[in-house]
Parts: structure tokens; C-alpha cells; sequence
């Protein structure tokens, strides 16, 4: 089985590479080979960085033989909602398995975050979806409640799902030049004026959760996190702009995401993930001049996280920005409380400096691990950093005690009063 890898460039699809995969009904385990096309080696010579799938398969006229699936792939893999509605749309079935993750690589990955994609998927896709679809007002959208999956199919474009990763369901959404949302695929690019993800829910209890979760994204606004743009809800859904591509003098420009699975080469999905492991890939990738405000930027999502039992951590609910050979922090996403779900995750990312079952022990990071990755006065700076950050974390404190949430949030105030302690006595 052989699929075809393209990548945005320059407001260019190219085609640039292929994936020869030897066992299929193997899934991610089976061995591979993934090879660069010529021409697109030659065209790319001189920005070879750029024009990489990724930091372990560097451009190269040679090919790579792989024990399993490079782990990009897994980003490009749709998941959870996107992943069940494509093989009940291919085989009437949500039945998986390994044996399936081929057929969803090869029909699902259309329109992945970033900018890859499998040839053959949005060649599916491009043909799944209607011609002409007049889309829908704001006025019409905000009265759909919890039927937006209905409404989906009964437009017949409910395909338009089938690309999405994780567990919740969601589409991405474009506003055209007419002031319309339409599910991005029916639109050309030069028809975009906005490009959204829309989070949907199907009942209640997933209503519930999407409402608290703009919630969770204006506090962590207010708490000075990097949430790009606006998010805003018209009736039950939840929209959020995109931060993976933008409109740069009326071109689109799709950017290169890698999610902390990929820098950490994990080629399963659910992995356990320690954070010091993370931070010491990422700084041999990372803007000298840069990394120590990010840093910053990532200790204190994970504090903000405590606060609001927000721990739905794994490896691909943070990802970064590629830029050449350089890897930027991308702005905070999927930030929920998915305590609130009857089968709420277990956080999969952890500090190893930390004791185990304790979460909030931020200081021991000074002790050791910070000044070994830092050095002591960059350590010194990011210490005094947290410390005055502590003021912005009690405001939002304040800010949450106003606030009418279901009952079950009320655990988040003796959280709040313990990381503001530990962050008061760095």
C-alpha cells in the first residue's frame, strides 16, 4: 500500500513524498518506507528545513526504512469522533481496529492541522462533499442546539467531520466573503475571509462541557496565556479561530504543527509523557533569545491547568509551531474540564521532579531540573517571573468565585489556594 504526502509551501500544495506501508493489516506497527519525491527534493534544496516533514526525516534524495509509522503520522491520523463517523460512513460500521488505521489514514487525513496532508484523503473528501451548499447564517447556527450532527448529514456533509483528531466532536468551519459559515471544504480558499473549529455538542452533558470550556478559555485569557484570537459560542457551539494557518496579504498560509507526541517520537497513541523530557527536546529546537519566555509560558499553563482540573494532558493537546528548523509554542488549545464527562481522562504528562501522585510542586523545579536546563540566572529570572505572576493567578481566582458553574467545579478553589501558596513561597 503506498499514499501520497503533500505539503503547503508558498501557497503551494506539493506533492513530497510517499508512504509505502509493507503489512497494512499491521496498522501504525507495520515497517515502512517514506521517500521523498525528486522533484520536490530539487525544487527545495535550499530550504531544506522548511520543506522537511519533520526533524527525524530530514529532505534527502535517500529514502527511510521505519519499524512503524514515523510518529507525524499520528498527527495527521484522524481520531475519537472523526475517526468512528469515517469507517460508519465507510463500512456502516464504527467497528476498529489496527487493521483500520490505513483506510483512515487514506480516506480521513484531508485536512489535518497545519500543513500536510494525504493526497488520496482529500481527493476522497473533495468528492464526498456537495457542490454549491449555501451554508448558514449565525442567526441559524445559534438555534441548532444540540442537533448540529443532524443538520450535518442532512446536508450530506457531515464527510466534512471525518478529518478531525480527538475524542470531541468538531468541524472545521470558514466564513465566506457573504458573512456565511460554511464546513471549510466547500469553500475555495479565495472565497475565506475566517477559518474556525467549531466544537459541537450532541446532548446535554456535552452542552455543559462546551459551555465551561469558553469558559476555561476566558479565564485563561485573563489569566495572560496565549488563546488566540476571540473564541465565541452562538447558541451551543463552541467557535475558536485558528492559529494553524492565516490570511497574510490576502493569501492563505498553512502553518507546520507538531504536536509534543512527534517531538518526543511517539509512535503510540496514550503514552506517558514527563515534562523535563519535553523541555530538553524542545530547547535543542527552540530561539535562544525565545525559550525562556516560553518556558514561562508552559509552567504556568500547567499551574492554570491544576487550578481548573484542565489535566486532559497527553501528547497531543500541546504542540508547537515549526518554523525551519526552529520549534515556537503554539497558543493553548483543547483546554477543557473534561472532569465534567462521565469517563473524565487521567493526566499523561507528568513531572518527573515531582513526588509521585503530587501535582503541584512547582518549586522543586528551582531546585535542580530548571537551572541544569536554564542556567542559574535564567533560572533566577523565570523564579521571579512566576512569583509575579501570582497577583494575574489570584485575579483570576477572584474572577472564577463569581462565576455560575455546575457544582462540580467547586473543587477548583482549594486547588487555586494551593498553587498560589507554592507559587508564593519560590
Amino acid at each position: 500500500m503506498q499514499l501520497q504526502i503533500e505539503k503547503y509551501i508558498d501557497g503551494v500544495w506539493w506533492l513530497a513524498a510517499t508512504l509505502h506501508i509493507d503489512q497494512p493489516a499491521k496498522g501504525l506497527a507495520s515497517s515502512c518506507t517514506l521517500e521523498y519525491l525528486p522533484d520536490y527534493v530539487l525544487e527545495h534544496l535550499d530550504r531544506s528545513d522548511e520543506a522537511s516533514l519533520d526533524f527525524r526525516h530530514p529532505l534527502s534524495f535517500n529514502h527511510y526504512r521505519c519499524d512503524g509509522w514515523p510518529a507525524f503520522f499520528l498527527d495527521l491520523l484522524p481520531s475519537g469522533y472523526g475517526r468512528d463517523t469515517l469507517l460508519t460512513l465507510l463500512n456502516s460500521s464504527a467497528r476498529d481496529g489496527a487493521q483500520y488505521d490505513v483506510s483512515v489514514l487514506m480516506h480521513g487525513a484531508s485536512q489535518p492541522p497545519g500543513c500536510m496532508r494525504i493526497r488520496e484523503a482529500h481527493l476522497y473528501l473533495a468528492g464526498a462533499m456537495p457542490q454549491g451548499f449555501g451554508g448558514w447564517s449565525e442567526a441559524e447556527l445559534a438555534e441548532v442546539g444540540t442537533g448540529f450532527e443532524s443538520l450535518l448529514q442532512e446536508h450530506g456533509v457531515l464527510h466534512g467531520v471525518t478529518c478531525m483528531l480527538g475524542q470531541a466532536p468538531k468541524l472545521w468551519m470558514s466564513r465566506a466573503k457573504n458573512g456565511r459559515l460554511y464546513p471549510d471544504t466547500c469553500l475555495t480558499e479565495d472565497d475565506i475571509v475566517e477559518r474556525l473549529l467549531v466544537k459541537f455538542p450532541r446532548n446535554r452533558e456535552e452542552q455543559v462541557l462546551l459551555e465551561h470550556e469558553f469558559v476555561w478559555l476566558k479565564l485563561a485569557k485573563t489569566a495572560g496565556l496565549d488563546v488566540h484570537g476571540q473564541p465565541f459560542m452562538l447558541g451551543s457551539l463552541l467557535f475558536i479561530p485558528r492559529f494553524d494557518c492565516a490570511l497574510v496579504q490576502g493569501q492563505w498560509q498553512h502553518h507546520h504543527l507538531m504536536s509534543m507526541y512527534t517531538l518526543q517520537d511517539a509512535q503510540q497513541h496514550g503514552l506517558k509523557l514527563f515534562h523535563e523530557d519535553v523541555l530538553t527536546n524542545w530547547q535543542a529546537h527552540a530561539a535562544p533569545d525565545e525559550f525562556l519566555q516560553q518556558v514561562a509560558e508552559y509552567l504556568r499553563r500547567d499551574v492554570l491547568s491544576y487550578c481548573l482540573k484542565a489535566e486532559d494532558n497527553h501528547g497531543r493537546n500541546t504542540a508547537f509551531l515549526k518554523h525551519g528548523s526552529r520549534l515556537q509554542l503554539s497558543p493553548l488549545f483543547d483546554f477543557s474540564p473534561m472532569f465534567l464527562t462521565r469517563d473524565p481522562p487521567t493526566r499523561l504528562t507528568s513531572w518527573r521532579s515531582f513526588p509521585v501522585g503530587l501535582h503541584q510542586q512547582w518549586p522543586l523545579l528551582f531546585d535542580a531540573f530548571l537551572p541544569t536546563l536554564l542556567g542559574e540566572a535564567a533560572c533566577h529570572t523565570l523564579r521571579a517571573s512566576m512569583r509575579d505572576w501570582c497577583s494575574t493567578l489570584a485575579a483570576v481566582q477572584q474572577q472564577f468565585a463569581t462565576l455560575e458553574l455546575d457544582e462540580r467545579t467547586d473543587a477548583c478553589h482549594a486547588r487555586f489556594a494551593t498553587a498560589l501558596a507554592a507559587l508564593d513561597s519560590l
